[in-house]
């Protein structure tokens, strides 16, 4: 039996309004909302990631892949090496703590300052790589 083709339409759908602080737009390579939100969707569904499982983000950025994982209990941890980058992610975080932290499954996301080629020393061991 062949299994049927998983669709990745739409990925592209939802922006960030809202849910990043306004200086974050100025990252020039964010992670689309709708895509990270199809990423841990199918890392659910495929069975690769389960609520307290860690995620690593080797380019975290503004912490585009870190919201939807934190509001399903996924630990995530990222890299950056741009500290403007960094204080950015850092202000998301504080915002989605705002906003999502009283959901039971909530894990406030952790954002690293450090050379992600160097990732192994600066975030340890993941369940997941984004």
């Amino acid at each position: 039996m062949i299994a049927s083709p998983d669709i990745w339409d739409r990925c592209y759908d939802e922006g960030w309004k809202g849910q990043i602080v306004d200086e974050g737009f100025a990252h020039p390579a964010k992670m689309s909302y709708s895509l990270s939100h199809r990423i841990y969707e199918h890392a659910f569904r495929s069975g690769w990631l389960k609520p307290g499982d860690r995620v690593i983000d080797p380019f975290g950025g503004i912490c585009g892949t870190a919201l939807h994982a934190a509001i399903q209990g996924v630990v995530w941890i990222g890299c950056e090496l741009e500290e403007k980058f960094h204080d950015l992610g850092n202000q998301n975080i504080d915002l989605w703590q705002r906003m999502y932290g009283h959901y039971p499954e909530w894990v406030r996301p952790t954002l690293h300052c450090g050379d992600s080629r160097r990732l192994a020393e600066v975030l340890g061991m993941a369940d997941l790589c984004v």
